[in-house]
């Protein structure tokens, strides 16, 4: 087997297998997971018929479509990871920013996993700064008994956060509407925001609230599970598309 086959049959599992983890052990199905499973499928694929793909010239163009494709894709990604890395791991906030949590799913009166953890992300800077305001935003999803907002903020004062310095946006339905509203509840002023939330979604996330008039933007990224991470930051990538092409 030569190099390309054998670099394509190690790429191909990798994304094989970031794609059946949130599928067969957490249930999660998503565009992230499917692109993951399509590329991976067609990698994996590659090295089989390598040699049967050079029988004859119109073989041999499709291979080299393969190849191209599959290529292309990854340099696509490695090219929207750096900028999303750095939104996410190289913008820490300065002092007194308001902190914006982004809603996630919750379940009863209580924060998902995912949830808790951009909350817990966003504690010791609200503990550090006890001057610092905080908007939890997220309205009332399908399923879901209370608002996020509410269940948000519930579990910040369940930590102590003093709820005088939590502002709840409520109406929000999406990233994009967390940054908007937000804007709204803070009477449009432009003054310096640190983002809560996963750091796969911080780039996103300071691309709406650039959108929707904050110039100031810094990130409390949360952590995701090793085994999503690979998804869920694919996933992003198509959000990102949707937020440039549509907002």
């Amino acid at each position: 087997m030569g190099i390309i086959p054998a670099l394509s049959l190690l790429a191909g599992g990798f994304c094989l297998l970031f794609g059946l983890i949130p599928l067969l052990f957490y249930g999660i199905f998503h565009v992230g997971v499917a692109a993951l499973l399509i590329l991976g499928g067609l990698l994996v694929l590659l090295p089989l018929l390598w040699k049967r793909l050079a029988k004859s010239r119109p073989l041999l163009l499709m291979r080299r479509a393969l190849f191209w494709a599959a290529g292309a894709s990854i340099a696509a990604s490695a090219a929207f990871s750096i900028p999303m890395a750095y939104a996410a791991y190289g913008n820490p906030p300065g002092d007194n920013a308001t902190v914006v949590v982004l809603g996630c799913k919750v379940e009863g009166d209580s924060p998902s996993l995912m949830l808790r953890r951009r909350l817990d992300a966003a504690l010791p800077y609200l503990q550090s700064y006890p001057e610092a305001q905080c908007v939890v935003a997220g309205g009332q999803g399908e399923n879901e008994d209370y608002t996020e907002a509410y269940v948000m903020r519930k579990y910040l004062v369940e930590q102590g956060i003093d709820p005088s310095r939590i502002h709840m946006e409520n109406r929000s339905t999406d990233t994009r509407e967390n940054l908007l509203y937000t804007w709204d509840l803070l009477g449009g002023e432009d003054r310096p925001i640190a983002i809560a939330t996963d750091g796969f979604h911080q780039m996103r996330g300071r691309y709406y609230g650039k959108s929707a008039g904050f110039t100031q933007i810094s990130a409390l990224p949360s952590p995701t599970p090793w085994g999503l991470l690979p998804s869920y930051w694919v996933r992003e990538f198509f959000g990102l598309l949707v937020a440039w092409l549509f907002y």
